[in-house]
């Protein structure tokens, strides 16, 4: 009897044992992939770190007076700039930029003068904007232009038709006062007077804080050229539009590093689209460099089996959207996810 008192003892000791025993390497399992998870979340981190860190050295380096989209060391270089190993992680750093058949994605970095100033442009350039890409008639394009001006300047007048101040946005629910000064996110417009969430979606793409104000001739957009073009008194869309692919399309052969390849490029046009051109030159709306560079820098893990919720097996993965200004020698953006 004593005996099997014993045996019965012993039986349930050695259950609770390996009960225990599951439960610790259960605890201890989940540890260890905890932990996992953190380094790999680090190394993607920094690895995208890194990426910025060879974008700025490049751009750095770089003392010509032109740049686009063109292959170069800094705007257009795989071998650089895609799937570069750092410790235990990756980096590629890219770009995407509208081409005359619809967007491309370049490894490196590109000028921020590819789009509208926000803080600069005028309200010509501003309306031209609304209406080409925002897809706004003539006139609410103008009434919001306005708006736009009203929300950066710093007084607290209304001074063209469509504007308004703290007066109108105080009358709003929840009311909240007009910022009179400059942007500090694109975003901010989903607040300016006349602004849906959809007229906003329209213009991300085309629209930027950094930079002179003046549009890059070798970088912009063509939808951004077709908007610059517009803005020079408001000539037939088409023509403006013409003109753009033609920029666009005469610069994938040829960049546009000089005052001779501009005038090259202006004796390829038909004569309208030529003068046209004179006309943003003239007007100072043109650039051939740009003072603000910027892209997307991604860290990935080397470790497939981090994110779980990766079956690509390619690791974890880290976003830096970043722009750097090269005349002042520092960062001006700066956002992860």
């Amino acid at each position: 009897m004593k005996a099997g008192s014993v045996l019965i003892l012993a039986l349930w000791t050695l259950l609770f044992l390996g009960a225990l025993a599951l439960a610790v390497g259960a605890y201890v399992s989940g540890g260890i992939a905890a932990a996992r998870a953190v380094q790999a979340e680090s190394t993607a981190r920094y690895a995208a770190v890194a990426g910025v860190e060879r974008a700025i050295r490049e751009i750095a380096a770089r003392t010509n007076a032109w740049d686009g989209v063109q292959a170069g060391a800094w705007n257009n270089d795989g071998a650089v700039f895609r799937d570069a190993p750092v410790g235990n992680g990756s980096f590629s750093v890219a770009y995407a930029y509208g081409r005359v058949n619809g967007t491309a994605t370049n490894f490196g970095v590109i000028g921020e003068e590819r789009a509208v100033n926000l803080n600069r442009a005028g309200s010509a350039l501003l309306a031209s904007l609304l209406e080409i890409a925002g897809g706004l008639s003539p006139a609410s394009a103008s009434e919001t232009a306005a708006a736009i001006l009203d929300w950066r300047d710093r007084n607290d007048e209304v001074e063209l038709t469509g504007g308004a101040e703290n007066e109108y946005y105080a009358g709003q629910n929840p009311a909240y006062p007009c910022h009179n000064d400059f942007f500090e996110s694109r975003h901010e417009l989903l607040l300016v007077k006349g602004f849906t969430r959809e007229l906003f979606l329209k213009l991300a793409p085309y629209v930027t804080l950094c930079g002179t104000g003046r549009v890059n001739i070798n970088a912009a957009d063509p939808v951004v050229l077709a908007c610059v073009a517009h803005s020079c008194g408001r000539p037939d869309r088409t023509v403006c539009e013409s003109l753009s692919r033609h920029i666009a399309e005469f610069r994938e052969g040829i960049p546009l590093d000089s005052n001779e390849a501009l005038r090259a490029l202006r004796a390829s046009l038909p004569a309208r689209e030529a003068r046209l051109l004179s006309k943003m030159e003239g007007r100072n709306l043109l650039t051939m460099r740009s003072t603000c560079m910027g892209g997307v820098s991604t860290g990935r893990s080397g470790d497939a089996e981090a994110d779980p919720a990766r079956p690509d097996g390619r690791g974890t993965v880290r976003r830096i959207t970043f722009v750097f200004d090269r005349n002042a020698g520092k960062l001006v953006y700066w956002f992860e996810e």
